[in-house]
């Protein structure tokens, strides 16, 4: 997991199970500070978008091969 501001500048980088919970709970600094939040698509990505999102985190899933290049579109 990598987690930028809007410059792209790293605020934190590491390793996170792959689950709703302890993804949640690593962003759980950043509530309300996160404009977006995104993944590139594999098996997990439905299940990971809705747990996400039901915890209030504004999520999405892209597809791998344009990832990078969406990413810095975003901001």
């Amino acid at each position: 997991m990598c987690i930028v501001d809007r410059d792209c500048a790293v605020l934190w980088q590491g390793k996170v199970s792959s689950e709703p919970g302890p993804l949640s709970a690593r962003l759980a600094e950043w509530f309300g500070k996160i404009d977006l939040a995104g993944t590139e698509a594999c098996p997990l990505s439905e299940w990971l978008h809705r747990g996400l999102r039901e915890v209030g985190i504004p999520w999405f899933c892209i597809e791998t091969r344009h990832a990078q290049r969406s990413y810095r579109r975003v901001w």
